[in-house]
């Protein structure tokens, strides 16, 4: 089991188009469920397949809530 909790972004590099996602498993394991998923928000974006996947925020994950984490997520949806 992963014990990273993770902030991420994932960047179209040709359109810049940002999404900005949490997870508390390995960011590889993370972007095969985006890739996956037929209605995700960003599977545009991976589907394209020329995109940076990038953390930037990293927790412990017994150091951070569910609550938190969705929290600071946000934050940079917002920002």
């Amino acid at each position: 089991m992963n014990n990273k909790a993770s902030i991420y972004k994932i960047v179209d590099r040709k359109t810049n188009e940002t999404y900005y996602g949490c997870t508390r498993t390995t960011l590889k394991r993370r972007l095969g469920r985006h890739k996956a998923r037929k209605s995700c928000t960003c599977r545009d974006i991976v589907t394209r397949d020329n995109f940076d996947m990038v953390v930037v925020e990293e927790y412990e994950n017994d150091n951070i809530s569910d609550r938190e984490i969705l929290e600071r997520e946000r934050h940079f949806i917002v920002n």
